[in-house]
């Protein structure tokens, strides 16, 4: 005669082996477009932070932040740059986002934007890539132009 509970336990085991197997499937094909969407997000960034270059930022007489861009020679899908304002107390004021559009690689632009807050002493920059705004820039001290 045979014994059943040997076999009861061969097919509790491989049930159990089941499932963990489709959980970790389930899991997987939840966790993994969650990450391949930050890492293309961040290699994106990374990318126009290496292509594009703001110099010169300063203060013009007429309360504008003016500052040269320059664009290197592969297209990085940028669409506008955000330029963030400090006080001298390193508060931020208003934002203001630039479009770049007519931008195109291997070109550079002296773009300017109005101060709405009180005069800046210091302002950083984020690029929007793809819809996407990146890390902004570490403030730099603005000079007068």
């Amino acid at each position: 005669m045979m014994n059943r509970k040997g076999i009861s336990e061969i097919i509790a085991t491989v049930l159990i082996v089941l499932i963990v197997v489709a959980a970790f499937v389930i899991v997987w094909q939840v966790v993994l477009p969650l990450v391949t969407e930050k890492s293309t997000e961040g290699q994106d960034c990374l990318t126009a932070v290496q292509q594009v270059t703001i110099t010169g930022a300063c203060l013009t007489s007429d309360n504008e932040i003016q500052f040269l861009v320059s664009h290197g020679n592969k297209d990085v899908g940028l669409d506008e740059i955000t330029v963030i304002p400090y006080d001298a107390d390193g508060n931020t004021g208003a934002k203001e986002t630039i479009s770049t559009a007519l931008l195109k690689p291997n070109e550079e632009a002296t773009l300017k934007t109005d101060v709405i807050d009180n005069t800046p002493e210091r302002v950083a920059f984020a690029l929007v890539v793809g819809g996407k705004e990146c890390t902004a820039s570490t403030p730099k001290l603005l000079t007068n132009c």
